[in-house]
């Protein structure tokens, strides 16, 4: 996952100190979102937040039927609000650094990928800077501008070779499926949205950016900067309801979300839907024990330490406790956990287990999450301030951190009696 500048302070312990947006965070939360009861799998618009009162309009995604009864899905975004993005300046020239190379090897490269010579000879006298370690290269955004989709892919997959290119090494996946409603949504100008998609490229199969920090240098108007940041830094998420009818199996649905054994408390407001003509739906926020509930479509709160700093497995070992154990900070910790105190489940994930994606090259955990219902997860990505506590479908958490972490192994544990 990208790591992009982020105050230490903010990085949560351990391998999990990652972020997937650039930018510096500053203090604020979130409201959550609680969407009640909806009879006849109609949700009322006035319960959802204003931005996705139209997205509700066009209807659910219908999942399949399960011992969890029946999830409805819609994909919506959502953005921290203004006070937690800090209003940075970005750099008009960023550096290219090539270790290990020659000025004439770098040269032959950009030229091989179509830069001319009069675009070369237009950069600045002191644009190169080598060093007994490779060459480095400063690069207006024009530059960058100028370069054809096919140079870009080429030049940056060589950048992302080197950690020393943290935005290219681990650019920020943009979501190609959604990209014109977010552009439309975001408030900016149609030529910068026009630049936005000119600096787009493609990597191992996924549509990415990497030049925020130029960006934000051409952008000059902290307004617009700030819009930009937001728009980036959106989240991809699901809101999901559990439909419930009166042909379900109501017990075997009770049972299925008390694996936490909370001792059912779910049930009186359950069979009062089965009993409604048609049946009818509920947000699965409902559902959730205390943490997640309270946690989802949020943003950590400055004034709370552990959860300023609570990563994806901090969020998911702490699931079903009330109150949140600030030591799954400690990686040690949270190894020891994971040994001592669950076991591998090769049979289908229920609601509760965690999914822990490892990394096929060295086996180390790079993410987890909390398996739900119908392969979709609770999770949060990073431990910073602008990643919230969201849900998503596990196969696409598994692409994005296929897309980071090089090829994975996932594991499905279930914590002992």
């Amino acid at each position: 996952m990208p790591k992009h500048v982020v105050p230490r302070a903010l990085r949560a312990a351990g391998f999990t100190t990652r972020v997937l947006v650039p930018v510096l965070v500053v203090a604020a939360c979130a409201a959550s979102y609680r969407a009640g009861v909806s009879h006849a799998s109609h949700m009322p618009p006035q319960s959802l937040p204003s931005s996705t009162a139209a997205a509700a309009a066009a209807g659910f995604r219908t999942g399949s039927i399960g011992p969890w009864g029946q999830l409805e899905l819609l994909h919506v975004e959502i953005e921290p609000p203004p006070a937690l993005i800090l209003n940075l300046k970005g750099d008009d020239a960023p550096l290219w650094s090539f270790p290990g190379y020659t000025p004439d090897r770098v040269l032959r490269l950009l030229q091989q990928e179509g830069v001319t010579p009069a675009v070369l000879a237009s950069l600045p006298s002191d644009a190169w800077l080598t060093s007994p370690d490779g060459v480095a290269l400063r690069v207006p955004l024009q530059f960058l501008l100028g370069l054809s989709s096919q140079a870009r892919e080429a030049i940056y997959a060589v950048l992302a070779q080197a950690r020393e290119n943290f935005s290219y090494h681990e650019p920020l996946i943009i979501e190609q499926a959604h990209l014109d409603e977010r552009l439309r949504t975001s408030g900016l100008s149609v030529d910068i949205q026009q630049t936005f998609r000119r600096l787009l490229y493609h990597s191992r199969g996924e549509l990415v950016f990497a030049d925020y920090s130029p960006m934000l240098a051409w952008l000059r108007d902290d307004a617009a900067r700030l819009r930009f940041s937001a728009m980036v830094v959106r989240k991809d998420t699901l809101l999901v309801r559990l439909r419930i009818a009166p042909t379900f199996d109501l017990d075997g649905i009770v049972r299925y979300w008390d694996a936490g054994h909370r001792g059912e408390p779910m049930r009186p407001l359950l069979e009062a839907l089965a009993r409604l003509p048609g049946g009818a739906d509920i947000n699965i926020a409902y559902l959730l024990p205390a943490f997640a509930s309270r946690h989802i479509f949020t943003y950590p709160d400055p004034s709370r330490p552990s959860d300023m700093m609570g990563d994806c497995f901090w969020s998911a070992l702490n699931f079903f406790n009330d109150t949140p154990d600030g030591r799954f900070h400690d990686f040690e910790v949270i190894r020891q956990t994971l040994d001592r105190e669950y076991r591998p489940v090769e049979g289908p994930a229920q609601f509760g287990d965690l999914v822990v994606l490892f990394a096929e090259r060295d086996r180390m955990p790079v993410h987890a999450a909390v398996y739900l219902a119908d392969g979709v997860v609770f999770t949060k990505t990073g431990g910073v301030l602008v990643q919230p506590w969201i849900f998503m479908e596990q196969a696409e958490m598994e692409r994005h951190y296929t897309y980071w972490s090089g090829p994975l192994i996932t594991r499905v544990l279930r914590r002992l009696p």
